[in-house]
């Protein structure tokens, strides 16, 4: 699941300051995820997906207790083979991400309303 950035919330004093987790190099991140395709009760074909949460590293930490498990550029291709079935071998690829390549910083309230829905968000 391709992303720009992900977005986590600090409760700070009984309220929600929210933080933007980017890529040094802001380049894209792939979250890992898994899919189903299933049938609804008509018989329509539907697409599901989830992104995989990890322990957060030490960059997400003081922030929030998770984050979105982030391949990194060398398990891209293998997380997405399905030639590669065996679970420990999956397992293995689901660690926090490297804190040596990610940033954050503090961002706008402006995120915290699904309804504002800008490019700059």
């Amino acid at each position: 699941i391709p992303a720009n950035s992900f977005y986590e919330w600090q409760k700070v004093n009984g309220r929600k300051v929210p933080y933007n987790f980017e890529l040094k190099d802001q380049h894209l991140m792939t979250f890992g995820g898994i899919y189903s395709i299933w049938r609804d009760r008509q018989g329509n074909e539907k697409l599901s997906c989830s992104i995989i949460t990890v322990p957060p590293n030490s960059i997400v930490k003081p922030i929030h207790n998770r984050m979105p498990f982030v391949l990194t550029k060398e398990h891209e291709r293998a997380w997405l083979d399905r030639n590669i079935t065996d679970p420990e071998y999956l397992k293995e690829l689901i660690k926090p991400y490297p804190d040596d390549n990610m940033r954050c910083y503090q961002v706008s309230q402006t995120v915290n309303n699904a309804k504002n829905d800008d490019p700059w968000l």
